[in-house]
């Protein structure tokens, strides 16, 4: 299914609120800044012969990833042990410069760096990344477009190819065997000085599909079969680059599930499972693994199969991330539907997706609803923009100015559409939660002022505080604490219309 549209009014107005609070009204420099930080693309006028005027273009994706940072940080703290604060793009030498005020040699940050490259974190940038994709397959190849947009894939891809920015380090031949047993692989690579160095977003966003996953595993059995579903994503996640491939790439045996299985989590697949009292880990994670892949009767309800495998006695195991999504996507959509009207509406919604095209008497029939109710639902779900109505002649009398009552209805769903639509609600609540966050602090900018003091310490300054102003301060904190919980869940939503794959559910 094709990506969403992300160009409307109110992405562009959260981005507006997404620049303001990370640069604040700049002018003078704003260009210099945005290009830095990949916000803006250019044409590259400047770099023709002749050269030519320069022509920007605002990345909204771009921007709207920067709502995704917190949760970045959290995942390389998590991954790596230390948190490496980006600054748009920056060399080796200037993320030494800046985390120099830190307690961390630059031997150990150059291995934090080196590792976050290997295993695809970070990317290397250029100047040939900055501009616009569309101009350079236009200017490259104006006939032979589909060539060129190949081409130029392939160029952009090999520019950010982690390869680029990483050496490997030559091991002297006098060196034994035994003084390198004990050195990894990781050691023996580090990284090349001066190429720039950014954030890959796709990577990260590979992280987050793969939690929200193991969610949907336990949340449609249970807390064991999520453990499982975890293990089988950590099996290949070297290879997972690209949040939106419809399964993972490289197939997983019983045995690399088995060996990420933490200990602690043994007992919890043993309670998972009835009839388990005998059995050994392995055999209890090939019963969970089969009823993921839908082998088991039990499991052949709605949202597809979560795994499927090859035939054989070992048979190694795909995780089906297209259907996943897919699931996730519909049942967000029923959601809003159930949230919005009623749990009839819900019913009549699943009928037309299930259909394609369905009548009035089918969705009266199918969502087991009198036709009255049925017509009133029908209109609710069109006034939200997520059904279509399609008028259809029964027979040839209409091309014949005959009778009109022979033509008939039928209602769909376009779910690219739905989905837009639903996006395009979610972007106007982050931005009313950018815009809530920053009268809040407006709203208390005196009592800011009061803790920005240089001459005592935060916690003195609140210590010293009066109890009107701590009460304001502790209802300042609880309010942007809530709004950083709806930034994040909204931004999850985002993520999951736009960034993951998946369109009409399958039965």
């Amino acid at each position: 299914m094709d990506a969403v549209n992300t160009n409307g009014k109110e992405a562009v107005r959260l981005c507006e609120h997404v620049v303001r609070q990370a640069f604040g009204d700049v002018v003078g420099a704003s260009l210099i800044i945005l290009l830095q930080h990949h916000l803006v693309g250019s044409t590259g006028g400047s770099r023709r012969n002749p050269p030519e005027e320069e022509m920007y273009e605002f990345d909204i994706i771009e921007c709207l990833m920067r709502l995704r940072w917190g949760r970045m940080l959290a995942l390389t703290e998590k991954e790596f042990g230390e948190e490496i604060f980006l600054y748009g793009k920056l060399t080796m030498e200037e993320i030494q410069d800046v985390l120099a005020e830190y307690d961390m040699s630059a031997s150990s940050l150059r291995r934090v760096v080196t590792l976050m490259l290997r295993r695809g974190f970070l990317e290397p940038t250029c100047a040939e990344l900055t501009m616009l994709r569309s101009d350079q397959i236009d200017r490259r190849y104006r006939e032979l477009k589909k060539a060129a947009i190949d081409e130029i894939t392939d160029e952009r891809m090999d520019f950010r190819n982690p390869s680029r920015a990483l050496k490997e380090l030559k091991v002297p031949k006098k060196s034994s065997s035994s003084a390198l047993k004990g050195k990894s692989k990781g050691e023996n690579w580090d990284v090349v000085d001066g190429v720039p160095l950014r954030a890959n977003y796709d990577k990260y966003n590979v992280l987050i599909r793969n939690e929200m996953i193991i969610q949907a595993a336990t949340d449609r059995w249970n807390a064991a079969a999520g453990e499982v579903m975890r293990a089988a994503l950590a099996a290949s996640i070297d290879s997972q680059s690209d949040p939106r491939e419809l399964r993972t790439s490289v197939a997983v045996n019983v045995t690399q599930i088995v060996d990420r299985i933490p200990q602690h989590a043994y007992k919890l697949l043993m309670a998972g499972m009835v009839g388990t009292g005998s059995k050994n880990i392995p055999e209890i994670t090939r019963q969970y693994l089969a009823v993921m892949s839908g082998d088991d009767l039990a499991s052949g309800g709605g949202g597809g199969r979560f795994l499927t495998h090859s035939d054989g006695t070992s048979p190694t195991f795909f995780v089906e991330l297209e259907a996943i999504c897919t699931a996730l996507k519909h049942s967000l959509l029923t959601e809003l539907v159930r949230e919005r009207i009623d749990e009839k509406a819900a019913r009549v919604l699943a009928v037309i997706a299930e259909a394609k095209f369905a009548s009035e008497t089918m969705v009266r029939d199918c969502a087991m609803i009198p036709l009255r109710e049925a017509r009133h639902i029908l209109s609710e779900l069109q006034k939200l923009s997520l059904i279509d109505i399609q008028e259809v002649p029964k027979t040839a009398a209409k091309g014949r100015n005959m009778f009109p009552g022979n033509d008939f209805h039928l209602w769909s769903i376009d779910l690219r559409k739905a989905y837009g639509f639903l996006l395009s609600g979610v972007y106007k609540t982050a931005a009313n939660v950018m815009q809530r966050r920053q009268h809040e602090l407006e709203k208390r900018s005196v009592l800011l002022e009061k803790l920005e003091r240089d001459d005592y310490t935060p916690e003195q300054v609140v210590e010293y505080l009066s109890a009107k102003d701590r009460q304001d301060y502790d209802e300042l904190n609880n309010a942007l604490q809530m709004l950083s919980l709806a930034e994040t869940r909204t931004d999850l939503i985002v993520m999951m219309l736009r960034d993951l794959p998946g369109g009409a559910p399958t039965s």
